[in-house]
């Protein structure tokens, strides 16, 4: 008697535990629920931290390569070095502030800018953007417009790459601008 107690008391439990389900809770709603006889295993990990713009804000060194879209067969025209500014905005945003350049073949200095209220986007702690900006440069009136795309990285400040396509002035051309990290 004893035997038989035994084996259904273990059979109970055996039903018991594959009628289990593991259910997900936030702010007392079920947000997912799944049946223990599905899932081979459940692990618990510790949340990733929460990124903000302030984690890529400051500047940083920066090497820079020009080329012409409309002669790509020229290839680079114009490298140089120089520093990146990222500022967050209490709204999410960014501002990156680039450098002067010296264009030599042209005897001019492109002028240092800003492109301002850069919406972003991140993903594991990587901010990427890709942005429209025109405005008129004070100091030299010319139109300065075109895009910035890029990324930046908050849990690796140095692995950071901004394209800048842009037009200056009345320049018959377009610049293709490419900012990337320098590690020291």
């Amino acid at each position: 008697m004893k035997k038989i107690f035994t084996v259904a008391m273990a059979m109970m439990a055996v039903a018991a535990m594959s009628a289990q389900s593991v259910k997900i809770v936030k702010d007392g709603a079920i947000v997912a629920q799944y049946d223990m006889d599905e899932s081979t295993e459940v692990v618990f990990e510790p949340a990733q931290a929460g990124y903000t713009v302030a984690d890529i804000a400051g500047s940083d060194a920066c090497g820079l390569s020009v080329t012409l879209l409309e002669m790509p067969d020229m290839g680079v025209v114009l490298t140089g070095e120089g520093e990146v500014t990222v500022t967050a905005n209490e709204d999410g945003t960014i501002n990156i502030t680039l450098p002067s350049v010296y264009y030599e073949a042209m005897g001019m200095t492109l002028p240092s800018f800003t492109v301002s209220n850069i919406e972003v986007v991140q993903a594991d702690g990587v901010f990427s953007f890709d942005s429209e900006f025109s405005f008129v440069d004070e100091e030299s009136e010319k139109e300065i417009s075109g895009s910035v795309a890029g990324h930046k990285s908050a849990i690796e400040h140095w692995n950071f790459s901004y394209t800048v396509t842009m037009h200056y002035g009345s320049m018959p051309f377009t610049l293709i601008m490419n900012y990337y990290s320098i590690c020291d």
